[in-house]
């Protein structure tokens, strides 16, 4: 669930007297961690970044991008960029998308 609601939980669980050791949760969104994704997008336009071309290939189409290296991810920049790809981890749930290195390293 949102952020908010687990912290509060988490707390609410504390108060009653249960044991912090017995509490175990999982965030899939911080307010702190997009705090610093903002903050490393504006380092990122300030540099000289290294630039790496991206082809994106899903069914019939491919879309290429231009991905810093301190950028974003290669599925962010791909959907801000319109292309419309299966994905879950942005709902807590990972392996739905995938990617290969057919040419170049990471």
């Amino acid at each position: 669930g949102p952020e908010e609601m687990i912290l509060s939980g988490r707390d609410a669980f504390v108060e009653a007297g249960v044991d912090v050791k017995h509490l175990h949760f999982e965030l899939f969104y911080s307010a702190s961690a997009e705090a610093k994704k903002v903050e490393r997008q504006k380092a990122v336009k300030q540099s000289n970044d290294t630039m790496s071309k991206v082809t994106i290939k899903l069914d019939a189409t491919a879309l290429q991008i231009d991905l810093g290296y301190n950028g974003d991810t290669i599925l962010d920049a791909a959907l801000q960029n319109g292309a419309d790809l299966p994905y879950a981890c942005k709902g807590g749930v990972c392996a739905t998308c995938k990617c290969k290195v057919e040419k170049g390293e990471v």
